[in-house]
């Protein structure tokens, strides 16, 4: 009996026990906003009894036990780094190019790192051990992460995107990049484009893509002269991607025709257990009588470089409005005559937009703070300064539950219109609706993932697979479709003209002469 009872108890516990997996994370892009969007996923699977092997350039303060870290140098590291006025970047096609090219060299010299890192033969020595069974890397600006998944044979590769998908991307899962509707990072628009807005659209999406490609070779070089000859072209490789998980959700950023392989997980870093606030701060937000604005830029921007008259005018905005003002921000200088703003170099964020007190956010407009912000039901101010800010801007603009308000225009006059204009019931309102989309899903964007990776590690995921990702462009636009129904019509329209052509010859040949009479006048 004891024996049968045994038995059972390990029937049981072996229905719930998940296979343990060998998963390898390589994020070699040097900005911790990215980051904080993969973090979540890694420590659940390192909870859940997967061995984790991590590369990055940011070390856990307490990592679950199968978390193993090998980090990267940090003299690279984008956080608190950047000036406003160095990074702004009004959207301009000028300013497109030169924020491609930034981005693809920011590629290069984030591969070298890796290239050059003592853990390539430490990880390589690893898989020799025990064969790694899925690669989760993110998808930015290189893919020469995948050759040296494709040197250790790893076959299944997730992609991780922190922000929307950029152009390139698209082809990899078979996504259809619609111009039309779908806009994409790089412009800052919404999903409703005027024409003019389309064919800007159409114009970056495609350029991005030619680009991107014509970069792509130059990772091919690098990788084959790094991991040898043997690695195949890295556009190849990228179609072996099973899963490509978004940080992203549709009630925000719109509908996109997402294939099953290509999976939203928007909000992925946001607990539902929020952290008690430091007394201080709790007292600030308790007692304000006409509630609070948090002011935010995020990580990388920092005061340094910003004309101390824009620094003024910000300031003088704020001390005409009753709200109290709760600012992320380096100096205190410009402010020490305004009674109703508190500043700190740090602030624990969502705790404080989840506050009821709280009654809007002004932001860069990264998606990490747009996504808090639409999680605490917040109406925001979206200040852009480069990058995916303009793209996320727009989105919370055209939902109603913000606006933007230009670097180039922050003066006393339109922050102040901004705050009065925020502080309407319609876009509080608004907020509230889009939130109860965002936060209402069938499954939490952890439990999405978790479940996701685990099935892509069970399985092959050849189901989950467009096939529009094997199809070149020629074939996928039904270019070759067009032309041979152009020439059969052609064919059949000449086929008609040398019919009538020749009836009406024949037609000629078989009509009667008529006698011709010729008839001489006699002379007079």
């Amino acid at each position: 009996m004891r024996h049968i009872f045994v038995i059972c108890l390990l029937i049981i516990c072996g229905r719930f026990t998940v296979d343990s997996a060998r998963i390898l994370g390589i994020f070699i892009h040097p900005a911790i906003s990215h980051f904080r969007a993969f973090r979540p996923v890694l420590h659940a699977l390192g909870e859940k009894g997967h061995d984790v092997y991590v590369v990055s350039h940011f070390p856990e303060k307490d990592p679950p036990t199968n978390y193993h870290e090998f980090i990267l140098k940090q003299d690279d590291i984008l956080t608190g780094t950047a000036a406003v006025d160095e990074v702004y970047s009004p959207r301009t096609f000028r300013i497109f190019y030169e924020e491609f090219h930034a981005l693809m060299d920011e590629g290069i010299r984030a591969c070298e790192a890796f290239f050059n890192s003592p853990f390539m033969e430490q990880i390589q020595q690893l898989n020799n051990q025990h064969q790694f069974d899925i690669l989760i890397t993110e998808y930015f600006n290189t893919d020469c992460v995948l050759g040296f998944a494709h040197k250790l044979g790893i076959t299944k590769f997730i992609g991780m995107s922190s922000c929307a998908l950029m152009p390139w991307h698209y082809d990899r899962v078979g996504l259809p990049d619609s111009p039309s509707y779908i806009p994409n990072e790089f412009v800052g628009y919404s999903d409703k484009m005027n024409l003019i807005e389309r064919m800007v659209n159409w114009i970056t999406v495609h350029g991005c893509k030619l680009g991107y490609r014509i970069f792509q070779q130059r990772d091919n070089a690098r990788v084959k002269r790094y991991l040898g000859e043997g690695i195949p072209d890295l556009q190849e490789l990228a179609k072996q991607t099973k899963l490509l998980f978004i940080n992203q959700h549709f009630s925000l950023s719109g509908v996109k025709p997402f294939p099953p392989s290509v999976i939203e997980i928007g909000g992925i870093h946001i607990s539902n257990n929020r952290e008690k606030l430091p007394t201080d701060l709790q007292n600030i937000l308790d007692n304000s009588k006409h509630g609070v604005i948090y002011v935010s830029w995020g990580s990388i921007i920092t005061s340094r470089g910003m004309p101390d008259e824009k620094k003024k005018e910000i300031v003088n905005a704020f001390k005409r409005i009753p709200q109290t003002i709760l600012w992320k921000w380096e100096e205190d200088e410009f402010t020490k005559s305004a009674e109703n703003i508190h500043i700190r170099s740090w602030f624990p964020q969502i705790d404080i937009l989840c506050h009821p007190n709280v009654v809007a956010f002004m932001s860069h407009g990264g998606m990490m703070g747009i996504s808090e912000t639409v999680y605490c039901k917040k109406p925001a101010i979206v200040t852009p300064i480069y990058g995916d800010q303009y793209l996320n801007g727009a989105a919370v603009e055209n939902r109603g539950m913000g606006i933007v308000l230009n670097y180039d225009e922050l003066n006393e006059e339109n922050i102040y219109k901004s705050i009065q204009e925020i502080l309407k019931p319609d876009y509080k309102h608004q907020a509230e609706k889009v939130a109860q989309s965002y936060n209402n899903r069938p499954l939490s964007a952890i439990d999405t993932a978790l479940f996701w990776t685990e099935n892509i590690i069970k399985n092959d995921g050849s189901l989950l697979k467009s096939q529009a990702s094997e199809l070149n462009w020629f074939s996928y636009y039904c270019i070759d479709v067009f032309l041979a129904i152009v020439c059969v019509l052609l064919a059949i329209i000449l086929l008609i003209f040398k019919i009538i052509k020749l009836t009406l010859f024949s037609f000629k040949l078989s009509k009667p002469k008529k006698d011709v009479k010729i008839i001489k006048k006699k002379k007079k």
